[in-house]
């Protein structure tokens, strides 16, 4: 890079330091975070967010050593709300995982490994076959196909994490958002 390329550059990042935070300071931590998140990604910086509460280690850019610090506050890390949900079976821990990965993470749309990067993340027990508890998800209506292999959180599986760790609170949800049945499947006329 030349010595001028340099200089135009210094004299743009303040500029978009003062824009960032004009715009971010009035949001909560965890919608800072989320935006973050989102232009990180959207710049392929190649490294994410912490998450509110997270142990971080900084490696500086110039020089070396590492320090030790936490994310800023208003979000929650994966294991503390996991941790708080109380999950009682792989189903709802895949409710939990797909509903935090939506709301804490700006990503809607996810794939099993997707799920199970995020539960190893949160220290929590290994899932013995993560596909079919996605399935088992899926026939409970908690989760559903978005295309391309991916799945997304319903609102049938967003009530039942929010009303979680009250697990009547929870019967109700579900009571309240029943199991939708397909249509009856057709009998081949041959078979008739």
């Amino acid at each position: 890079m030349s010595p001028k390329n340099s200089e135009e550059d210094i004299g743009r990042e303040p500029d978009a330091m003062r824009k960032s935070y004009a715009a971010l300071k009035d949001l909560t931590g965890e919608e800072q975070s989320r935006v973050l998140d989102w232009l990180v990604k959207k710049l392929k910086l190649g490294f994410s967010v912490p998450q509110v509460g997270d142990q971080v280690a900084v490696q500086p850019q110039f020089g070396g050593g590492t320090t030790t610090g936490t994310a800023p506050l208003g979000a929650q890390t994966p294991k503390a709300f996991l941790t708080e949900k109380r999950a009682r079976n792989n189903v709802e821990r895949i409710a939990c995982l797909a509903y935090y990965l939506t709301k804490h993470r700006n990503s809607p749309q996810f794939k099993t490994s997707d799920l199970t990067k995020l539960n190893t993340e949160a220290a929590q027990i290994k899932i013995g076959n993560p596909a079919q508890a996605v399935k088992d998800g899926v026939r409970a209506q908690y989760i559903t196909a978005a295309g391309s292999g991916k799945k997304q959180i319903t609102v049938r599986g967003e009530a039942l994490v929010e009303a979680m760790p009250n697990f009547e609170k929870v019967k109700q949800v579900l009571m309240d958002n029943p199991v939708v049945k397909g249509r009856p499947r057709r009998k081949n006329k041959k078979q008739a």
